[in-house]
């Protein structure tokens, strides 16, 4: 069964203040983020779950998802916060996605996103706030998907 993994960069965020983790988006930020998930929902992918940092620019990324996305079903979790692949695919084990979801959004950070996008489809573009790397691969289930170093196809990059 084809499995579509979206990997999300948060929008803008502002460059101080809060904290690292308390950082917002800039209006800038949230125009990329909607703009983005707008070219994301006429792709027409199926299925989506999201998961999502909790930090408030990631979870400020996800709400630009509301124009377009009814209801989503999602999880926020910190350990999607300046995480790299295996915290990636440890959060997704605990996750069940079920059988009918074929759509992976992750909201999360770099260089974590990028640094996926490159050891899952060898792609060493990266991703500037709001990009959203699109990729495919034919698996059974999401944690065979996951553990497909290097077998991802790169879709499409939406840039935000």
């Amino acid at each position: 069964m084809k499995k579509t993994l979206v990997l999300f960069r948060h929008g803008e965020a502002e460059s101080s203040g809060r904290g690292d983790h308390g950082r917002k988006l800039t209006v800038r930020g949230d125009a990329q983020s909607t703009a983005t998930f707008k070219a994301l929902f006429s792709l027409n992918l199926g299925n989506y779950f999201f998961l999502v940092s909790d930090a408030v620019r990631a979870r400020q990324t996800f709400a630009s998802s509301g124009a377009f996305f009814k209801d989503p079903e999602r999880v926020e979790d910190h350990r999607l916060y300046l995480t790299g692949i295996e915290k990636m695919r440890s959060v997704l084990k605990e996750i069940d996605l079920g059988s009918d979801v074929n759509t992976l959004v992750i909201v999360a950070h770099n260089p974590g996103l990028s640094l996926a996008l490159a050891t899952l489809a060898g792609d060493v573009t990266g991703l500037s706030t709001a990009d959203a790397a699109v990729l495919n691969i034919e698996a059974d289930d999401w944690n065979d998907a996951l553990a497909m170093d290097g077998c991802w196809d790169v879709n499409i990059i939406l840039r935000g």
